[in-house]
């Protein structure tokens, strides 16, 4: 099974980093989020230890604040998303330009990656 869901136009970017600890994996996301904030909306906190939250992603997660409409999109999108697991920085952004009307569920190929780091986690 695809984390796309086997549809192959959909454009996503996807950044990892490994920093040497889980400090300095907070302050590599923190810098991202105030660089990308001069030109992008202002970032939300998702609480990864909340049952009610449907984005129980890293121990660190934040999406913009202003969902994304595109003009041919029925639905709001996840524009860019940011999470930390442990000393891991993922930065996950929907490139599709605005004429789409499907794109990717950042939600979806950000838990992917969150599960596989956390397997890989437990191996060590």
């Amino acid at each position: 099974m695809s984390i796309l869901e086997k549809k192959t136009s959909l454009n996503v970017d996807i950044d990892i980093a490994i920093k040497g600890d889980a400090l300095s994996a907070h302050n590599c996301l923190i810098n991202h989020i105030s660089l990308s904030a001069k030109t992008l909306p202002v970032y939300k906190r998702i609480d990864p230890d909340d049952p009610n939250e449907k984005l129980n992603i890293g121990d660190v997660c934040f999406i913009p604040i202003d969902p994304w409409l595109p003009k041919k999109s029925k639905k709001t999108v996840i524009r860019d998303l940011v999470f930390c697991r442990n000393n891991v920085v993922v930065v996950i952004r929907n490139t599709n330009d605005e004429d789409k009307e499907d794109y990717p569920d950042l939600g979806k190929i950000a838990l992917f990656i969150d599960n596989k780091l956390k397997q890989l986690l437990k191996g060590n």
